[in-house]
């Protein structure tokens, strides 16, 4: 696994560079601290790198899991929300995204399915089903 990088960026946020199974080099996290504890701004993806280098960049910043009191999305993609939830299932921390994004996301109406008909959608307008 190649190693995450952390650097400070501001008096109470550091940067942290996680890598990705894929071209795309890295996905950047952000890990802000404030008078409550720490806020997450992005996730990475679910992968086992991405949660064990976010987990080794907490802890060399001395942030434990519990600390996080907020996990925050910049947007709606799965390289800065992907591990939301497993991230949530350890710090017990809230998910929150801006409502624009949200809308993304939000059932059109009460027995519709965004994301399956956005794959269908999708699939209609040329995409490969398959990989």
């Amino acid at each position: 696994m190649p190693t995450p990088r952390v650097w400070q960026v501001a008096e109470s946020a550091w940067q942290v560079r996680l890598p990705l199974p894929s071209v795309q080099a890295g996905v950047n996290v952000f890990v802000v601290r404030d008078r409550n504890g720490y806020e997450l701004v992005d996730t990475a993806i679910w992968s086992g790198d991405c949660l064990m280098g976010l987990q080794t960049s907490l802890e060399s910043l001395g942030v434990s899991w519990p600390s996080i009191r907020e996990i925050l999305f910049s947007h709606f993609h799965p390289d800065h929300l992907g591990a939301a939830a497993e991230i949530r299932r350890r710090s017990g921390t809230p998910v929150r995204m801006p409502c624009r994004e949200a809308e993304l996301v939000r059932p059109p109406g009460p027995k519709r399915k965004f994301l399956g008909e956005a794959t269908e959608f999708l699939v209609e307008h040329g995409m490969p089903r398959t990989g």
